[in-house]
């Protein structure tokens, strides 16, 4: 018996240079807000839920807005919100874009 697994949803198949986090939140709600019983009801039987949001930073220059409606959409469903900001020039980090 598995004591962990995990479902990962993502706004986009590949990382996508200037699409900001609001905009990937939105995506992702437009496709889970038809199936927030379910969502409360999969947390009532024990899963966990969060909201991951990768954030690249160039010299701080870098910053992002959430709007209030988002957050009250956000709040809807079950979850916390995550945010993981790194700077983009980091090396070995999960954001780190692929030479090609």
């Amino acid at each position: 018996m598995r004591t962990h697994s995990a479902w990962i949803l993502k706004s986009a198949p590949e990382p996508e240079e200037d699409v900001r986090l609001p905009e990937m939140l939105d995506r992702l709600l437009d496709r889970l807000e038809p199936v927030t019983t379910t969502l409360w009801e999969l947390e009532q039987e024990g899963y966990e839920a969060n909201w991951l949001g990768l954030m690249d930073v160039r010299d701080g220059e870098n910053a992002t807005e959430l709007p209030r409606s988002l957050l009250q959409r956000l709040i809807a469903l079950p979850g916390d919100l995550w945010l993981d900001v790194y700077r983009d020039d980091e090396p070995g980090h999960a954001g780190e874009r692929s030479a090609k």
